[in-house]
């Protein structure tokens, strides 16, 4: 412990963390409850990921390194309470999970990332550690728009090998892979080291902003066209969002309005099963309908109370979604407040919520482009589910609450 303590720099712990933070490299525990009817369910296999080790490292140091009256200070912020209660929420949703393996390692993950935000926000100041992480991100951004190019031009994985950073071998033939319409061609969006395209251009839209706005401008480049072959509309628009408030961060009226056209798409996407057919046939809105559709049947027998577990969302959906062929796939919530509601109860939702307006609240008096930030993921979060259950945006959430609450 005594080395631990005079060798460990946390700062070089955090910035190793922000760099290798789209990395999808982690060990795999294929279990019993990793199957629904069968069939093997890549969100139910537990899974110990390079950046939580990483993390874990770094939480312990923090508590060892920082004293005592200062973590219990972070502590005792109020914003940190509803961090507690969140936690709460979700282990008593833990104690009714019908799969209980995947619950316990959401809980697990989820309790330390947020020891991960005490320990940063007990150590660091914003601007200390900003303009470091911004430079970090500028290297991995350049680097996965590269790999990204190459996959959009081959079509395929390139290492072909998921040991190489975590890149998922693909090709044309690849079941489930995703595709596009390109001027009538069928192409393959890129996945660069995430799970889904999606994820992918959900990262870069939050990113390029920061990478904009500290003027490296070739990365920036670089990173909008990889968000370009990621053919993800949301991503596409959270960027244009961004870069729009950017640009005119200075007028109020502008960040009020945005704000209040966010949450009108907040509250119809929440609210989306009960009128999506009287909007344009669109396949995309349609299967997102159906699974808030199944997710609010699943609520029923007062599961909203407690939730129904972490990651044990897409046991209910199955159980509940009704089959159409086209139209059919299991997979959460596509919005991360309709799944926190239904996998952590009434009380992980409105904990979730006090954290982003108090986020709000205080990032538009101090740093506009975290404002931002909290803005995109309110967008990116109403209409896909990456920022409660894929490592890499979970963590990348954190560490938009770590530049908050270091102001």
């Amino acid at each position: 412990m005594i080395t631990l303590k005079k060798y460990l720099n946390l700062k070089n712990v955090f910035y190793s963390i922000v760099l290798l933070l789209p990395l999808n490299l982690g060990k795999h525990f294929i279990i019993k409850d990793s199957y629904l009817n069968g069939v093997l369910f890549d969100y139910l296999i537990p899974t110990l990921y390079l950046q939580d080790i990483l993390v874990l490292i770094f939480v312990i140091g923090s508590f060892i390194k920082t004293k005592r009256n200062v973590l219990l200070k972070t502590f005792e912020k109020k914003e940190f309470i509803l961090f507690l209660l969140l936690l709460l929420s979700v282990l008593v949703s833990v104690i009714f999970a019908e799969v209980k393996i995947p619950a316990i390692e959401g809980f697990l993950r989820l309790s330390i990332y947020f020891l991960f935000l005490i320990g940063a926000v007990s150590n660091f100041h914003f601007k200390d550690i900003f303009p470091v992480c911004v430079k970090l991100f500028g290297y991995s951004v350049s680097f996965l728009a590269v790999l990204a190019l190459l996959q959009f031009s081959s079509q395929k994985s390139i290492f072909n090998n998921y040991l190489f950073f975590g890149e998922q071998p693909y090709s044309y033939s690849t079941p489930g892979v995703v595709r596009e319409s390109l001027f009538g061609l069928t192409k393959i969006p890129s996945y660069g080291t995430f799970r889904h395209p999606n994820i992918f251009g959900g990262f870069l839209s939050i990113v390029l902003i920061w990478l904009f706005a500290a003027g490296y401008y070739f990365a920036f480049i670089l990173g909008a066209l990889a968000l370009m072959v990621t053919f993800s509309f949301t991503s596409f628009a959270s960027l244009v969002l961004g870069l729009t408030l950017y640009v005119l961060r200075r007028n109020r009226l502008v960040l009020f309005i945005s704000v209040l056209l966010i949450f009108l798409l907040l509250f119809g996407s929440i609210l989306l099963p009960f009128y999506y057919e009287m909007l344009p046939d669109s396949l995309s809105l349609v299967r997102r309908a159906r699974l808030t559709h199944s997710a609010y049947t699943s609520l029923g027998d007062l599961k909203f109370i407690y939730g129904v577990g972490v990651a044990n969302g897409v046991v209910h959906i199955e159980r509940v979604l009704p089959y159409f062929k086209e139209t059919h796939f299991i997979q959460p919530v596509h919005n991360i407040f309709v799944n926190l509601l239904l996998e952590g109860g009434i009380l992980a939702i409105l904990s979730f919520a006090g954290i982003i307006i108090s986020s709000l609240k205080r990032s538009i008096n101090n740093r506009v482009i975290l404002f931002i930030s909290i803005l995109q993921i309110i967008l990116l979060g109403s209409f896909d589910h990456y920022f409660l259950d894929i490592h890499q945006t979970l963590l990348l959430l954190f560490v938009v609450f770590v530049f908050v609450w270091t102001i």
